[in-house]
């Protein structure tokens, strides 16, 4: 069930989802609006395989900025301004922005 404006505020309100820092705009109709942070992680180009489970930091540069460009099939992680902690039982999944989707960034589905 996707929780609607009111459901997330009476989580938030209960502490089963804490979200920081919690802005007054931050809970929309049905989800959460999150702002990208000032951190990003590119990966490097290699013939080396990527464990996810063991992750190697020479994979990845980080980068620290206000704005970032991307370039085109560039795979980047991103990080959010808030950190979010949910109960066991509450699970969030995450999307992009049509804004965002229309500039032909998308998030992969796992």
């Amino acid at each position: 069930m996707i929780l609607s404006d009111r459901d997330l505020k009476y989580y938030l309100e209960k502490s089963w989802i804490k979200i920081q820092p919690l802005r007054e705009d931050t809970v929309r109709e049905n989800g959460v609006d999150l702002r990208v942070g000032n951190e990003i992680a590119r990966f490097k180009k290699t013939d080396k395989v990527f464990d996810p489970d063991n992750p190697d930091p020479s994979f990845f540069q980080t980068e620290k900025g206000e704005e970032f460009i991307i370039q085109p099939y560039e795979h980047v992680l991103l990080t959010t301004e808030e950190y979010i902690e949910l109960n066991n039982d509450v699970m969030a999944f995450v999307n992009l922005r049509s804004t965002f989707a229309r500039l032909g960034l998308f998030i992969p589905l796992q």
